[in-house]
Formats: C-alpha cells, sequence, structure tokens
C-alpha cells in the first residue's frame, strides 16, 4: 500500500524532512503540504523539500496546498476532501509546522472522517515526537453509539485487569453476554485482552478518557 504523508507546513522545512525519513518515505508514496499562504519563505521552504525529495527518490510527489486560515469551515471541507481522495492509502499526518488553525482544521477534518490515521507533532524543542492515539478521532463517534452496559463494562476494568469470569459477577450478567462485549469493545478499541484461557481484560489507554 502506498503512503500519503500529510504535513502542516510554515517557513521551517526541517519538520518536514524529518517526517519523511521518519516514517520511511518510499518510491511511489505522496507528500502533501497544507499551507495558509505561499508567501515567499513558505515557497523557499517547498523549493528545497521538492529538492530533497527529487536527489533521495525517485517517484515522490510533493504537492504544496493552500487553506484559507480565516474561514475554517471551508479550510476543513478542503481537507476531507483530500481525505477521501486517499482511500487507498497508508495515511500519515504531521502537525508540527504552519499556524495553529491549520492544525486544529486538520484534526477536525481526521474527526470528521474517521479515518485511521497515524497523526504525530514534533515538539518544539526537538526532544520528540508525540503521536496520537488512533482512537481519539472514533472517541466521539464509539461513544454515541455505545449501550450502557458496554459502558459499564469498560468502567469495571478501569485501572485494573479482570477475568470474564469476575466481570459476569460484578455486572450480573451471563458470561456469555459479556465475553460477546468483551470482543466488541476489543474490536473498536476500548478493551484490550491480557489473556484468553482464561479470558482477562483490561481498558485501552483511550478508553480512560471516558
Amino acid at each position: 500500500m502506498k503512503t500519503a504523508l500529510i504535513v502542516t507546513f510554515g517557513f521551517d522545512e526541517k519538520f518536514c524532512y524529518r517526517a519523511i525519513l521518519r516514517n520511511e518515505i518510499k518510491d511511489g508514496d505522496r507528500v502533501i503540504l497544507l499551507t495558509t499562504g505561499a508567501v515567499e519563505k513558505v515557497e523557499r521552504a517547498y523549493e528545497l523539500v521538492k529538492r530533497f525529495v527529487s536527489t533521495s527518490y525517485s517517484n515522490v510527489s510533493v504537492e504544496l496546498m493552500e487553506i484559507n486560515p480565516k474561514n475554517f469551515v471551508s479550510g476543513v471541507a478542503r481537507i476531507l476532501k483530500v481525505l477521501k481522495e486517499l482511500d487507498n492509502h497508508r495515511i500519515i499526518v504531521n502537525l508540527s509546522g504552519g499556524m495553529r488553525v491549520l492544525s486544529l482544521m486538520v484534526f477536525s477534518a481526521l474527526t470528521i472522517a474517521d479515518k485511521d490515521a497515524k497523526v504525530e507533532i514534533e515538539l518544539e524543542d526537538f526532544s520528540g515526537v508525540v503521536e496520537l492515539p488512533k482512537g481519539i478521532f472514533t472517541l466521539p463517534r464509539i461513544l454515541s453509539k455505545l449501550s450502557g452496559e458496554k459502558l459499564k463494562l469498560v468502567e469495571a476494568v478501569k485501572n485494573k485487569e479482570m477475568e470474564a469470569m469476575k466481570l459476569a459477577e460484578v455486572l450480573g450478567k451471563d458470561v456469555t453476554t459479556v465475553r460477546r462485549h468483551i470482543y466488541e469493545l476489543e474490536r473498536i478499541g476500548l478493551i484490550e485482552v491480557v489473556s484468553r484461557k482464561p479470558l482477562k481484560v483490561k481498558a485501552s489507554e483511550i478508553a480512560e478518557l471516558i
């Protein structure tokens, strides 16, 4: 599967270089730079990225897309359109550069699109890279559809591991029902299975936000 690296882009091309190398971009992939205005400094940084990519790879496209920072809804709509066009790609998003409003637009678009994307932010002091948990974008939609029974199950295993039999006792439910809930919650990323025999589970990291 080909990769599309989406980068919020400002005056500094170094964030983009590191994102390309860190995520092992290869021939046939795409690099999409989102900017709030192709002013001279942005154009210069864009040319440097293109030169870097052209000397390192034989077939990686680098595209610069302007987003109007003063119209939040239209900006999110444009980014959503880009995400929909990348259905057959592994999507990586780097939110390290550019205006803060641009990062918020991308975050909003990812939440609306319900995309399975890797999202990273490099810290300003270059001390590390923070990768956002994937479930953060799907959590609002998941919670809107989650039954009270399943929510109680998640609450019961926060900060602890429990076997399915014990969970059934705590919740006052048949163990077969509890097992079915566990597998559904595992599929959507709210429960992690510690062992299968006996079935023991714990809440996932993202479940701590519930």
